[in-house]
């Protein structure tokens, strides 16, 4: 991921943290199995990807609840 990138998803979260609302950050664009891990590194709430779409079939699983 440019560092370009990272830096302005970072200083968008920092400027938000203060925020009491039920806001969430997302990421989307690029967004691979290869790179997701430096995404979540910068703290936001949500990826959007496609990703999956083109990938082999996989057996997965989510949970939901409350946070």
């Amino acid at each position: 991921m440019r560092q370009a990138i990272a830096r302005d998803i970072n200083a968008l979260g920092a400027s938000a943290q203060g925020d009491q609302s039920a806001s969430c950050g997302s990421a989307a664009g690029g967004i691979t199995a290869r790179n997701a891990v430096e995404f979540v590194a910068t703290g936001v709430d949500l990826l959007i990807t496609r990703s999956v779409v083109h990938a082999p079939p996989v057996d997965f699983g989510v949970k939901m609840g409350a946070l």
